[in-house]
Parts: structure tokens; sequence; C-alpha cells
């Protein structure tokens, strides 16, 4: 059961893909792994058509490539352990949870993961990945238009994985059965990952179907303070715009970033629509996640102030040293109207930096150099600096800086067969090699060394793929370690955490 065309394959955990001497797989009963199998592999062909005549996308990870499906697991979950997806079955245990939304959630995340930014982020980056996961759940069954799995906004309703029904309900997540919000507010950063997934769902249905779709479709409320009421777009238009924020998505992905993006997104899919405009920023306000300083204006000819510029910073990204200085340049333009002065201020700076614009107001179409300088004690990492423009009419645009400020430059692990390098801020994790795995077909000795700044504060862990999870089978701390560890044949991979520090390191390893 392999698709070579697109990289997928169907298997029962711990083995190769399901085969066979004919086309029939399975009994179709609830519990027979290989119907299983079968079900799981057609939802993941649905979800790779629909990006693909939907939402313009070339398979998974956006290079035309797909990951390894996995059905049997002995729990009542579903996960996508970034490198497969794997299903298990539900609390009787007298069904396989296959269904199209549960499988496209999966391979869901494999895209949130392989779009800009990666996976690194906080709670609400990681909100939105299952938010990512429910929305793609929704857009499959709707391109399926399977009769026995009919397009909906409820995920797992099929599944009834733990006997209570849907796991969430998209149009209005507080009537699940989860402790899910149907609203942003500034609780949402300590709330469990998937309950803080309500506001993204709550907007997506808001954007694809409205308040009162209509046609026996429920409706769906509006959070305290939005607006009387939104127009969907239909299901289709909505997926697009959150297909093309995720290619604008970076580290550290919030919903106030989210909002941007899909505002920017509608912009460029549908320039100069205005009614499209109003449902993306009228489902955002539906939702109560505040207006940004970001965010594009309302089309000129829908009666705003035409009156706008533009903001950006070239480079975006620069790189310095403690008690160094580095330098960007702000490139201002006129968008629309007549041009207008535009004061510049920065923030978010890190401790011991300073910023100094020449000139520090600038007229549109005209630039101005931003110098940032850091003191010796200036924390090593990247940091994230916003650069705020406001014209003389009160509008304003935002533009992001990173700035990498480097430590000690680690010593090079010699004398092992691969090396890799990287740098991590305070909090994020890599995986080595180059976010994947390797694999040993033999017993034998594995040995690594990490080198990073004296100041960083590092974790070095080898894991072993067990068949269902990746379990550590040794570990090491401290910016210069080393590790060994004798184990036999299967697929490995380094996982190295910065904890309270960060900085750029080496890694260097041998294999058996």
């Amino acid at each position: 059961m392999s698709d070579p065309g697109r990289n997928l394959f169907c298997g029962i955990q711990g083995n190769g893909a399901v085969s066979g001497p004919d086309d029939s797989f399975g009994n179709g009963g609830g519990t027979d792994l290989e119907t299983a199998c079968a079900d799981a592999y057609y939802a993941a062909q649905q979800e790779w058509n629909m990006l693909r005549d939907w939402l313009g996308r070339d398979g998974f990870d956006g290079s035309g490539g797909a990951f390894p499906l996995f059905v049997g697991l002995n729990a009542v979950n579903a996960y996508w352990n970034g490198h497969t997806v794997n299903i298990g079955r539900t609390k009787d245990n007298q069904r396989q949870l296959t269904e199209l939304d549960v499988v496209a959630h999966e391979f869901g995340h494999s895209v949130f993961q392989f779009t800009p930014g990666g996976f690194d982020g906080y709670t609400e980056t990681y909100a939105l990945n299952e938010a990512t996961g429910d929305i793609f759940g929704a857009l499959t069954e709707h391109y399926a238009n399977h009769p026995s799995d009919p397009p909906d906004y409820v995920y797992a309703e099929e599944a009834d994985a733990l006997g209570r029904g849907p796991e969430r309900i998209m149009y209005d997540p507080s009537a699940g059965p989860r402790d899910e919000p149907n609203c942003w507010s500034t609780k949402i950063p300590d709330t469990e990952v998937h309950d803080a997934a309500g506001p993204a769902n709550h907007f997506f249905h808001l954007v694809a179907e409205g308040t009162n779709p209509g046609g026996g479709k429920p409706s769906s409320p509006v959070c305290a303070g939005g607006p009387d009421s939104v127009t969907g777009l239909g299901i289709r238009t909505a997926g697009r715009i959150w297909m093309t924020a995720l290619m604008q998505k970076t580290s550290f992905w919030e919903y106030a970033d989210a909002r941007v993006a899909t505002l920017n997104a509608v912009t460029q899919l549908y320039a100069g629509d205005c009614a499209r405009f109003d449902t993306v920023k009228g489902a955002w306000d539906a939702v109560s996640v505040p207006a940004q300083a970001a965010e594009p204006r309302r089309p000129g000819d829908c009666g705003q102030n035409p009156s706008s510029f533009s903001l950006d910073l070239t480079p975006a990204t620069v790189e310095t040293t403690p008690g160094a200085t580095v330098t960007s340049t702000v490139v201002t333009r006129t968008t629309s109207g007549d041009p207008q002065d535009v004061t510049l201020t920065a923030s978010g700076l890190p401790d011991g930096a300073t910023a100094a614009f020449d000139p520090p107001t600038v007229e549109t179409g005209g630039s101005s150099v931003l110098t940032v300088s850091t003191a010796e004690d200036t924390p090593a990492g990247t940091h994230r600096i916003t650069v705020t423009g406001t014209g003389t009419d009160g509008d304003t645009r935002s533009a992001a800086l990173t700035l990498t400020v480097r430590g000690t430059t680690p010593d090079t692990c010699t004398g092992h067969e691969e090396t890799r390098t990287g740098s991590l801020r305070a909090g994020a994790t890599a995986y080595q090699p180059d976010g994947g795995y390797y694999r040993t077909s033999v017993t034998g000795t594995h040995r690594a060394c990490l080198q990073a700044p004296d100041s960083a504060d590092f974790d070095l862990a080898l894991q072993k793929w067990s068949g269902r999870s990746w379990t550590v089978v040794a570990e090491a701390t401290g910016p210069g370690t080393t590790l060994t560890h004798t184990g036999p044949a299967g697929y490995y991979r380094y996982r190295i955490q910065a904890r309270t520090a960060g900085g750029d390191y080496t890694l260097g390893y041998d294999t058996p």
C-alpha cells in the first residue's frame, strides 16, 4: 500500500508498507488493521489532492514530499512526531482513528512544520499548529465530500474516540467537551494548546461560513465587542487565505502575527477586494484578537483615508557581538495619497542595547539608517526588535528586525565523522542531523561532543526510535560535553536544547 509518486505509504506499527496479492485490503472491520491502513491511506491522498487542487501546495512538505503513515498504535491517540503520522484506536478498542479529519489533522501538522518558522515558539504557536490541523481536517472533508463522513466543522465526530462525540466544534468551540474558549484573551498563553486553538478555529469558520450561513448550517457566535455579523467567503477561499498566511509564518508565531498574516494574505490574493478584507478583519474582531499596528489597512477605495505608506527594513536580519554595533536601513514608500512625515521608534531591544535613527523622521519615499548598539553585557541570543513608523495622520506601520548577538564562537568538535552547527535561543530545541535522523544497521557505539559558549546552558541527548516514539538512551549537559552510548541497530537522532541561555553550537558525532 504505497504511492511512489507521492512518496507515501501506510504500514502497521513497526513494519513497512502493507502489501498483498491483489487490490483488496482488509475486511472492513473496526479492529482490522489492513482496513485501517486503507482508510487512513485514502484520507492522506485526499488531503494531498486538496492541497494541490485548492491551495496550490505541492505535497505535505511543499516540495513534493510525503511522510510514512502507520496504524495500529495501541493507545487512544493519533499524533505527528515530526517524521511520521501514527494512528491509534478508540477507548472501547472497537474502531481505529482513521477518519478523514483525524488523519488530515495529523498531516496538517507536517504542513505547519514545513512552512517558514517551523514549530519553534510559545503556547500560541502550538495552539495555531493545532488549529491548522483542525482547519486542514475540515478542508479535506469538504474536498472529499464522502457520504460516510459528510463535510462539517466538527473534529473527530465520526471517530468518537472517547465516547463523547466530537472533540472540538469550530463554529462554537465552547460547545465542545473540552474547555475550549471561543474568544482570544490574555489567558490564552496559559491555556492547554488544543483548547487554545479555539479562537483560531472559530475565526476560520467565520471566514468560511460567517455568523449565519443558513441552509441548515449552524450559526456562529461573536465575542463581546465584535461586529454585528460576519459574511462568509466559502471554505476554499478561507483555506487559500490560511495557507497563504502560513507561508508568512515565523518562529514564535502568535495570534497577533496570524491576524497580520491573514490580512496580508487577503490583500495579496484579492487586491482591492473590500468585502473579502472586511470578512477577514471582522472574523478576527469577532474572536477578540486585537488590531495590530503592522496589519494592512482596508483598501483605499473603500472609504478609508487614502493616504498610506509602507515600511521595510534592509536587511531584516543582522548579527553582531556584545559591545559592537550593527545597522539596517528603514525604507518608506507612499502607497496611496500624498507623502507624509513618519516618525520612527524601536522597541523590544535586548538588555544594554540602544537604537538610534538618522534621521528620526522621514518623508515617505525616503529612508533612515537604524543603528543598534550593544553593550558588553548584552546577552547572546536572537532578539526581535520592532521598528514602528507613525505618520502625521496617526497611521502606523511596523517591521521586525531580527538581531542575533553572538557569544564566544564554540570550538569545533574535531576528529568526528560528522559535524553540524547551529544557533539556539533560550528555550529552543533542535534535532540533528538536519532536523531528521540517521540509521545504523549494526550494533555499535555512538559518540558525540557538543561545543557551545561558556555562558550557554545546553543539554545533549541521543534518542532512539522505538517504533512508536523517540526515547532518550543517553544524555549529557553543559556547554562542552561528550556522550557515548552502545546500542543496537535502528534509527537515532540527537536532541539539543537551550535551557536558560542560548548561543551558537557545534555538534560532532560518530555512528557505528
